[in-house]
C-alpha cells in the first residue's frame, strides 16, 4: 500500500495489517499525527492493479517494532 498526506505529493510505503468497512490498520516507517488526513492506495496481492483508493483520518499512531509504527485510521471516503 501507499499513502500520502492530503496536502502533499510525497508518497510513502506502508503495509496493511487489517481492513474492514470503516477502519484500516497499517505499518509505517514514521509516526503520523492523530487527526491527519491521508490518501491511501491498496494494491492487489499480485501487484500492478489498484484495488482501492480512499481518504482516511488517523486515529492513533503507536510504536510497533524496531523503527515501525502501527497506524489506526478511520476510512472516510472510498474513491472508485
Amino acid at each position: 500500500m501507499t499513502y500520502r498526506r492530503a496536502d502533499c505529493a510525497d508518497i510513502h510505503q506502508g503495509k496493511c495489517l487489517a481492513l474492514n468497512g470503516s477502519e484500516i490498520k497499517f505499518l509505517s516507517a514514521e509516526p503520523i499525527e492523530e487527526g491527519l488526513a491521508l490518501e491511501i492506495k491498496l494494491w492487489s496481492k499480485t501487484g500492478g492493479v489498484t484495488k482501492m483508493t480512499a481518504f482516511i483520518e488517523v486515529i492513533k499512531s503507536v510504536p510497533y517494532a524496531s523503527r515501525l509504527f502501527q497506524i489506526n485510521a478511520a476510512i472516510k471516503t472510498i474513491k472508485g
